[in-house]
């Protein structure tokens, strides 16, 4: 019976997310065939303070392009997905995995299609990873294109982490969040398939990816490895190098953190609240839930600085660096001005430079969630090649060229 409400769930899940995305849109525009309620009632039901809000959220900048603007209002008018703490906790985390599974799997395809010459599922240090391998000469639509890298460099590597609120996501079925990145460089991924929540809480997704990075730090110079990652996996990038100078691990060349979740106390987060009714796709019922269920591992809860890296000290990531002669880790941060998470990246950037990082902040206007990396991606959305081409060109810079 729990197996068969779960795989409901998930379900429902899939729908949901197909909906939201206009694959099944119809199923929301004919009350008699409405999934979860009539379109009158699609904000009000679910959260009643953000009616008001709606209003704002549907007035878009200029300089947004055709299709973020598109997508905008597409979202404006899809309906929210029911709150999961209202559900127990296994049909919680099966309903957001089916959401997320059905938002992200099939741009997931798209991309290893135009932009993956190869990808395979293996173990490294006995953690499931994704190893992939970029076409080369394509422009980030899959097309041919001399601009793209005509070479490979065989001794860089960017380690992968993908989000999901820790509950929820996949290497594989996330492709599209690495698969740019890869092709954009010229450099082969490795992909973290971390334990999630709330069967494995902290600090089991952050010891496996601490795990693969220090397999790699056998076969690449710490110099040659650029970490990555989006939403939560950009929160475990940014602590992994917390662990990594904890750990006694050299730090690696650069990292790149997408819409990073690094604050899971919204109380300490001020967009947590001015911005939940902006944000197209993520709700802070989902954070709070989500983040209790993969704190609870720890005794700080969602203050502990491996938890919640925004606040976590730095300085020792910045001398570990030093003390080998290396430039501490150059670190940059893309973030959208439509996502709740914005006070995240804010608050992490400045915490970072106060342990003497460098770190870039790079707000992109009117972007929301993971526009980068997320179900449009670099095949249907210009800002998200945009940002891509930057995060590729940091790496990039902050690696070098191959040693001769």
């Amino acid at each position: 019976m729990v197996l068969d409400r779960m795989l409901g769930w998930a379900a429902l899940g899939l729908i949901l997310a197909l909906a939201c995305s206009g694959a099944i849109r119809q199923l929301y525009t004919n009350n008699e065939t409405t999934v979860v309620v009539p379109v009158s009632q699609r904000a009000s039901s679910i959260n009643e303070e953000c009616v008001a809000a709606a209003a704002l959220a549907r007035v878009l900048p200029t300089t947004l392009s055709n299709e973020a603007t598109a997508f905008l209002a597409a979202r404006a008018d899809a309906p929210r997905s029911p709150p999961i703490s209202a559900l127990p906790q296994a049909e919680g985390a099966a309903f957001t995995r089916g959401i997320l599974a059905a938002f992200c799997g099939p741009s997931a395809e798209r991309h290893r299609e135009a932009l993956v010459a190869s990808d395979s599922e293996t173990t490294i240090a006995g953690v499931p990873v994704v190893r992939s391998t970029p076409k080369l000469g394509v422009a980030l639509d899959g097309t041919p294109s001399a601009a793209g890298p005509t070479a490979m460099d065989e001794t860089a590597v960017i380690l992968y982490i993908h989000g999901g609120a820790y509950i929820a996501g996949s290497a594989l079925g996330m492709a599209h969040t690495y698969a740019p990145l890869s092709a954009a460089t010229g450099i082969k991924v490795v992909s973290v398939e971390y334990r999630l929540a709330p069967e494995h809480p902290f600090p089991a997704g952050l010891d496996d990816v601490t795990a693969v990075y220090r397999a790699l730090l056998e076969s690449h110079a710490p110099s040659r490895i650029a970490v990555a990652g989006d939403s939560a996996g950009g929160g475990l990038a940014a602590a992994l190098l917390l662990r990594a100078a904890s750990d006694g691990l050299p730090q690696p060349g650069a990292a790149v953190l997408v819409s990073p979740w690094t604050v899971l106390n919204s109380s300490r987060a001020d967009t947590h609240a001015t911005l939940k009714c902006v944000d197209p796709l993520i709700s802070v019922d989902t954070l709070t839930t989500a983040g209790k269920w993969y704190a609870s591992g720890s005794d700080l809860g969602v203050d502990d600085p491996l938890v919640s890296p925004a606040f976590g000290d730095f300085s020792a990531a910045s001398a570990a660096a030093s003390e080998a002669g290396r430039k501490p880790p150059a670190v940059l941060i893309l973030v959208g001005t439509r996502e709740l998470l914005l006070s995240d990246s804010a608050i992490l950037a400045r915490q970072m430079r106060r342990g003497g990082l460098e770190v870039e902040l790079s707000v992109y206007d009117g972007m929301w969630h993971v526009w980068a990396t997320g179900a449009q991606g670099t095949l249907g959305l210009p800002e998200a090649v945009e940002g891509v081409q930057e995060a590729a060109a940091f790496i990039l810079k902050h690696l070098g060229p191959p040693p001769s």
